[in-house]
């Protein structure tokens, strides 16, 4: 499975890109900034149980991206 993410200040092309997408039959999801924070916070939180250790800046690092 492949992700494509698209930002936009404005809700009318959000609303439109995400009509054209569920036309074509493709599962959409819409994230608030907040919501990609949490999925990158989660992302170092799984890497973490991979690996010893995770510095700060990684994690720092996978916040602000």
């Amino acid at each position: 499975m492949q992700s494509l993410v698209i930002t936009s200040d404005k809700k009318s092309e959000i609303k439109k890109l995400r009509e054209m997408a569920e036309k074509m039959g493709l599962k959409v999801s819409i994230y608030q900034d907040q919501d990609r924070e949490d999925l990158a916070l989660l992302k170092c939180m799984e890497e973490s149980r991979k690996n010893e250790f995770v510095s700060e800046e990684e994690v720092m690092k996978a916040l602000q991206s």
